[in-house]
């Protein structure tokens, strides 16, 4: 009697217990912004997106369709426009100006994009990252682009601010300021910095522009 009596009561306390570990597993997402503008097709977790204001969360998924654009504005206040065809995951996106913490990753696998940062790159560490399929760029407070406009190079521009670091396992490039741009080919280290001219540069911000 004394040995069933103990194993109910230990029945019971793993039966309390168990909503509480539930609940430490449901933690809310984390919002790391929203969508602020769309042109055509965006889906979002593999659901269309229909209206700007549409929250987004670290670990969602956003995808555009041909001819489409997204514009997402951060919690921190940056900006990031995806051209058509274009796949984005958000790894980490966090910014507490309480703290004065934060961090932000961003994968970008395919297609073409336009980052403004804000608060989180202007910390002291400069906690921005962004990754592509073939280099990792390192933001210190700066307007960028990225893509493909020949179909086979990846490319990164500077277009205002401080520049930013694109680096992969060959090698390590540093765009130091506006107009400097660098080619990098899969497997290769990214190429010398070059400086664009206004009309590559205007080819490279056509392919984020909205109509």
């Amino acid at each position: 009697m004394l040995r069933l009596s103990f194993c109910l009561m230990v029945l019971g306390l793993l039966t309390l217990a168990l909503p509480a570990c539930a609940a430490e597993k449901q933690q809310p997402p984390v919002i790391a912004g929203h969508v602020s503008r769309i042109q055509d097709s965006v889906t979002l977790n593999g659901v269309e997106v229909k209206a700007t204001g549409t929250l987004v969360h670290v670990g969602d998924q956003l995808a555009t369709g041909k001819g489409s654009r997204l514009e997402l504005r951060f919690t921190d206040g940056g900006l990031l426009t995806l051209g058509e065809n274009a796949k984005l995951v958000i790894d980490d996106y966090l910014h507490d100006p309480v703290r004065i913490k934060g961090q932000s990753l961003l994968s970008i696998p395919e297609g073409a994009f336009k980052a403004t940062t804000a608060a989180i790159a202007k910390l002291k560490d400069q906690p921005y990252q962004v990754r592509t399929a073939v280099a990792t760029i390192g933001i210190r407070g700066t307007t960028f682009w990225g893509g493909s406009l020949d179909g086979n190079a990846y490319n990164v521009l500077v277009l205002e601010g401080k520049g930013v670091v694109v680096e992969n396992m060959a090698g390590k490039v540093e765009l130091t300021g506006p107009g400097l741009g660098t080619s990098i080919e899969a497997g290769q280290a990214p190429g010398s910095p070059v400086v664009w001219s206004p009309e590559r540069q205007a080819e490279a911000s056509a392919t984020v522009l909205f109509k």
